[in-house]
């Protein structure tokens, strides 16, 4: 899985996040940063439905996610949140093809746009 997380110097956003063929294993603490979220942008191209899972902690338990979005097979969308996710600990990502952390459908690709929590 590729990761990378670019610093942003503007006042909409200090993170840009894409995460290429996110996996059920996930990242942990994926900004290095408390963060708060604004947007995602979720794309399956798998023909398979998968789940994305966010929590707000250093660790992934698939027991209590969160956040928890479905993306159907061959989807691509963007979310925007009005009032923010806050992530006042840490922001931990993983992809599944059933809300438990099954083993993953492949080609599921995320982009993240945050802000560094204040605080």
């Amino acid at each position: 899985m590729a990761t990378t997380s670019s610093p942003q110097t503007t006042d909409l956003q200090t993170y840009i996040l894409r995460a290429e063929d996110l996996d059920h294993n996930g990242e942990v603490d994926v900004l290095g940063t408390p963060a708060v979220i604004y947007a995602f942008e979720i794309d399956n191209e798998s023909l398979g439905s998968s789940f994305l899972a966010m929590w707000n902690s250093g660790y992934i338990d698939w027991t209590a996610p969160e956040v928890l979005f479905r993306a159907t097979s061959t989807t691509h969308f963007v979310i925007h949140v009005d009032n923010d996710f806050t992530f006042n600990e840490a922001v931990s990502i993983a992809q599944a093809n059933i809300n438990t952390g099954a083993a993953s459908v492949v080609d599921v690709d995320v982009s993240i746009f945050a802000k560094r929590f204040p605080g």
